[in-house]
């Protein structure tokens, strides 16, 4: 059985050179309470917080949430096209000595766009701001997994 209640939140980097973009992370991916049922379970958290289970058999205690960020100018708006990516394309969340990879990273900014992990937005779209909603899978690989929370980080970069 498995209890996993928390994911930390992404972090932030300004683009170099060309402007200043800054991303402000509002609110982290959670994975919320469940309860696993099996062996192993691949749970997808969908940038708009909706959920699907791929294989396995987990029971939600309490919804889990995608991640919230803001992308903007910190003062200087950029005269170039903004990349918005993910730093790594999974992050290993923790419980002490205990972990659950969390890969499939995508972000989306609109409902009517395809999630992505990566977007190029214009100087003028990072100056009126944007806002994305950051989703991934969740792999718990294993029946003794641990109950608890379990935390990491996920960096979102801009160039």
């Amino acid at each position: 059985m498995v209890s996993v209640s928390v994911l930390a939140f992404a972090g932030f980097q300004p683009a170099p050179a060309f402007g200043q973009v800054v991303i402000n992370c509002s609110q982290g991916i959670s994975i919320g309470k469940n309860i696993q049922c099996g062996n192993k379970a691949k749970l997808v958290i969908n940038p708009d917080s909706s959920t699907s289970l791929k294989t396995g058999c987990v029971f939600l205690t309490s919804p889990p949430k995608a991640g919230k960020c803001a992308i903007s100018t910190g003062g200087v708006p950029p005269t170039k096209s903004v990349i918005v990516d993910f730093a790594k394309s999974f992050v290993n969340i923790q419980n002490g000595t205990k972990q659950v990879l969390l890969d499939k990273l995508r972000m989306q900014y609109k409902s009517t766009i395809a999630p992505a992990s990566k977007f190029t937005f214009t100087p003028t779209a990072v100056s009126n701001g944007i806002q994305v909603k950051i989703g991934g899978t969740v792999n718990i690989t294993t029946s003794n997994q641990g109950i608890g929370s379990y935390s990491g980080n996920v960096t979102i970069r801009a160039n």
